[in-house]
């Protein structure tokens, strides 16, 4: 399979419980969720994930360059 683009969504949300345990923090608190969604060639799903992060310890960087204006 030859994977071709990838969608990502960051939304910001409350922690589940089970969610929670994991990054020791409480149910509740807030957290930021990327949701990756991978396409094939032949733009078929190919993978899914959804990724969490303590929202007291994320940082993002981004490198940004024109191309193709």
């Amino acid at each position: 399979i030859k994977m071709s683009h990838a969608e990502e969504f960051l939304e910001a949300m409350a922690v589940t419980k089970e969610i929670g345990e994991v990054l020791s923090i409480k149910k509740g608190a807030p957290v930021l969720m990327v949701h990756r969604v991978v396409f094939s060639d032949a733009n078929l799903a190919v993978e899914s994930v959804r990724t969490y992060y303590r929202a007291d310890r994320y940082r993002a960087t981004f490198h940004l360059t024109k191309t193709g204006l």
